[in-house]
């Protein structure tokens, strides 16, 4: 886990790792947004009254309009941006068979840990796949 810079109330976030054999789906964030163009996992905030995998199946069902299963929990960071501080967790998941499309990405790519190296990747989302090379290394 990293440690935090600023005193700043980390936002809880969460963010699903969809897996097929070798590859994983990453995301990229619409350009009006902040991290603008920037790839990450797909998910959100978690809401009040909410667990972390509840607030990733309805996030996931919002951004992406899958139904997935929610398995358990891979990594966590804390990362503080300009404008906020977030504690952001990972977890494994699976797709149902309906498959997804896109709601509020403008693109999705299925990579490998090594193809991120060359991608524009969301600071905290960086971390988690930093996170995920060292643990496949140990594998």
């Amino acid at each position: 886990m990293e440690v935090r810079k600023t005193e700043r109330k980390p936002l809880e976030v969460v963010a699903g790792y969809i897996k097929e054999g070798d590859r994983f789906l990453l995301f990229r964030r619409p350009p009006y947004k902040a991290r603008g163009l920037g790839w990450e996992f797909a998910g959100g905030k978690i809401e009040k009254g909410e667990t972390g995998q509840q607030a990733l199946k309805r996030e996931l069902r919002e951004e992406i309009n899958a139904d997935v299963t929610v398995y358990d929990e891979m990594a966590d960071c804390y990362h503080d941006y300009d404008d906020l501080s977030i504690h952001l967790t990972l977890y494994q998941c699976a797709l149902s068979e309906t498959g997804f499309s896109l709601n509020e990405h403008v693109d999705c790519r299925w990579v490998t840990l090594e193809e991120t190296e060359k991608m524009n990747l969301c600071p905290a989302d960086k971390i988690l796949v930093e996170m995920l090379k060292r643990k496949s290394e140990l594998l």
